[in-house]
């Protein structure tokens, strides 16, 4: 089914820019009744916004007002020729985070009420889920969930338009969370069958030293197979997260990243290794098994450098500095991921006291024109020198960027200017 014309969102709406004398959400439910009456019957679309609720926590009602005055933006598009003129969006309308397409047709219009306005919801549902991230940009690093449900409101002369409507947004509600979970549910057990067969992979992208321009060591980065959606570590950890298996899912990744780089990480380079703190229950790096799992890949525990981020910790950096602790003993060297993102990084480099700490990417990005993020990198660097820690540089992108990391003091980068994740043995 066509979507109508613009299957992409404008800059300025991406921008949140756009603005419009009325919108769409001030329409009055006294339009609708009259649409009701005249047509007989009303298909609604519901679009479930109950994950935008953090973004209103965090933001304020107007990021959210911005994000549904982009949402509206969107189903508009997306329904294109579809929508008539005395078709409605409302936000809000039985449900307080709810956006509703109402589309009045003849009420002898079968077709369109057991088929078409279906077929436009799964159409809206897909079209939905493919600009989600730019829809809630920036409020939100992984986008929300927009599940689209169908409803059906019937004229009921006896009663109230307003018990039709709200009856047909339940429904539609309890249709849109249901897919919603089923979804879930098919994500979760795909996933499940991913670590079942063992079906993650890495890709391995360089750390540099800055001021030789030598390859320091390779962070091995988790995929899923490719092809698929699932070869996106957000995707990966997110659905693992909800089906509780996250542990299970860190410890295949380790294994995958020694997998891959057995017998071909270079000479003196070091394998950096994202790990959870519950990484020190993994039978593979505990005692005489963990010589045993570096012995089949031809490495020593001195290869390796393991990336702990304080953020699945943060309430217990006890728990955080014993797993530090237990990899230290057996000569593994612990870097600090994600330092700068948060108040409770900072605390955690000076509790830890790591080997290596790693600057946020949301620091490094156009620092070069950002005296304040220069202030705070640099404060960084002389934080690692009382530690006597090194400092690495994420997400560097641009010649700006890394003379820049260079003139701060910062000891080795790491980003898609200096090069990108593949398989050792890619070419």
């Amino acid at each position: 089914m066509s979507t109508g014309p613009g299957t992409t969102l404008e800059p300025e709406l991406a921008a949140g820019t756009r603005t419009r004398e009325r919108t769409a959400s001030e329409e009055t439910p006294r339009e609708l009744s009259a649409l009701l009456s005249r047509c007989g019957a009303l298909a609604v679309l519901y679009v479930d916004l109950a994950e935008l609720g953090i973004v209103e926590d965090q933001f304020g009602a107007p990021a959210w007002h911005r994000i549904v005055e982009r949402l509206e933006d969107a189903v508009r598009r997306c329904l294109g020729r579809a929508m008539r003129e005395e078709d409605r969006i409302v936000t809000s309308l039985g449900e307080p985070d709810s956006l509703t397409v109402w589309l009045g047709r003849p009420r002898d219009d079968l077709e369109f009420y057991r088929q078409a306005a279906h077929a436009l919801g799964e159409t809206l549902d897909r079209y939905l889920a493919k600009h989600a991230s730019q829809i809630v940009y920036p409020y939100a690093a992984r986008p929300p969930r927009f599940s689209v449900g169908c409803g059906l409101a019937l004229h009921n002369p006896a009663t109230r338009p307003e018990k039709a409507f709200v009856s047909a947004v339940r429904r539609a509600r309890d249709h849109a969370r249901l897919k919603a979970r089923l979804a879930a549910i098919e994500a979760e057990n795909e996933l499940l069958t991913i670590i079942f067969a063992e079906q993650i992979q890495s890709v391995y992208q360089p750390l540099i030293e800055i001021a030789s321009g030598r390859v320091f060591g390779f962070e091995a980065l988790a995929r899923g197979p490719w092809s698929t959606p699932w070869v996106s570590p957000a995707q990966l950890f997110g659905v693992a997260e909800t089906a509780g298996v996250t542990f299970e899912l860190d410890c295949l990744c380790r294994k995958a990243a020694l997998r891959g780089a057995a017998g071909r990480l270079p000479a003196g380079a070091k394998l950096f290794l994202n790990t959870l703190p519950s990484a020190v229950h993994d039978p593979a790096f505990t005692g005489a098994e963990l010589q045993r799992t570096l012995d089949g890949c031809g490495l020593q525990p001195h290869d390796l450098v393991f990336e702990i981020s304080e953020r699945e910790t943060v309430t217990n950096f006890d728990i955080l500095r014993r797993t530090c602790d237990h990899f230290r003993r057996i000569g593994i060297r612990i870097a600090l991921d994600d330092v700068g993102s948060g108040y409770a990084s900072m605390a955690a480099a000076m509790d830890l006291e790591p080997d290596l700490i790693k600057i946020d990417m949301s620091l490094v990005r156009s620092s070069d024109a950002d005296v304040a993020r220069q202030a705070l990198i640099a404060s960084l660097c002389a934080l690692a020198g009382k530690l006597g820690a090194e400092v690495v540089a994420e997400g560097i992108e641009t010649e700006a960027e890394l003379e820049t990391m260079r003139r701060l003091g910062v000891h080795y980068g790491q980003g898609y200017l200096l090069g990108r994740g593949r398989p050792f043995d890619e070419s």
